[in-house]
């Protein structure tokens, strides 16, 4: 699930309820590669419970390492990715 929210994070996703619908239609991309047949999707009311629970310092560790950018909640539930 964090995989799918980083990769709509960092493919011009801000908004929460963007995040969420990217990840719905590309679950089944995500399940062939993070070889996890099983993944769902949390539900909508769930999914910003789920992301408060990330943490975010250790994931733009992770992700300034292999992608060069950072991740920043800029405003109450827009996120952005910082290229730079």
């Amino acid at each position: 699930m964090v995989a799918g929210v980083v990769c709509a994070i960092l493919s011009g996703r801000s908004q929460v309820s963007s995040i969420f619908r990217s990840l719905r239609n590309r679950i089944e991309g995500l399940r062939e590669v993070t070889h996890s047949p099983d993944a769902g999707v949390v539900s909508r009311a769930h999914f910003p419970r789920l992301l408060a629970r990330v943490d975010w310092v250790e994931l733009n560790t992770l992700i300034d390492q292999h992608f060069g950018a950072q991740v920043e909640l800029s405003a109450p539930h827009d996120w952005v990715a910082i290229d730079g």
